[in-house]
């Protein structure tokens, strides 16, 4: 028994080993507007730790983020959000993936917008878009699906599934709320808009002077 359990051992450092080291990925604040800069916090590290969970890439916690980025010397003005500012941050920390983006409340909706940014290449290998509506704890759930999405695994279980999708329904209806809305508005300014009369119609093709040509002539002769 003990020869097994010892040979499964052996299995598992090879199978790592031929793995490889996992690469790197380090995320920047979130610019989140809606949101307390406390919650913004909390929303950020909850996509670090899922991104961490789903066991694809080795992570950059915050603190030790801060801390290569404060002795490198690396300042910024406002949200480091732009793939140029994630490209410079992640040299610095040695990263092979940086994530950033932002979180935005837009009328009832919460809007989500992430990357995923190669820093070798510069390209951005993966974007997240998201609309949802429901209270601001649902964020928590959503950086979980997003987390899934930014390294393509389903993690979501399917009662997680079921409340997101509920929150996306609202908005949909929302959205044809709206639409209907706006169609009903312009019907409303097409009946209200004055249509010409007829006597207008006559005046506009009638010339100022429908004297002809000849006949001013001799006019003028006389």
């Amino acid at each position: 028994m003990n020869l097994k359990y010892f040979a499964l051992f052996i299995l598992l450092v090879a199978h790592a080993a031929l793995a490889g080291p996992r690469p790197t990925v380090a995320i920047m604040d979130l610019q989140c507007q809606g949101l307390s800069a406390a919650d913004a916090v909390i929303v950020t590290d909850r996509l670090l730790s899922e991104l961490g969970k789903a066991g694809t890439y080795d992570i950059v916690e915050r603190t030790r983020r801060d801390e290569i980025l404060k002795e490198q010397g690396f300042t910024m003005t406002g949200a480091c959000d732009q793939t140029s500012c994630l490209i410079e941050a992640g040299k610095m920390l040695s990263a092979s993936k940086m994530v950033g983006g932002s979180i935005g409340k837009f009328g009832q909706a919460w809007v989500v917008n992430l990357r995923l940014v190669d820093v070798t290449t510069g390209k951005i290998d993966k974007t997240v878009d998201r609309d949802f509506t429901g209270p601001q704890e649902s964020l928590l759930l959503l950086m979980r699906e997003a987390a899934g999405e930014l390294v393509d695994k389903d993690i979501l279980l399917p009662e997680e599934k079921a409340l997101l999708e509920t929150g996306r329904k609202d908005i949909e209806k929302i959205e044809t709320e709206y639409a209907q809305s706006q169609q009903q508005t312009k019907l409303l300014n097409r009946k209200r808009s004055p249509r010409p009369r007829p006597d207008d119609c006559k005046k506009s093709h009638t010339r100022p002077n429908s004297t002809p040509k000849s006949r001013r002539r001799n006019a003028g002769s006389g």
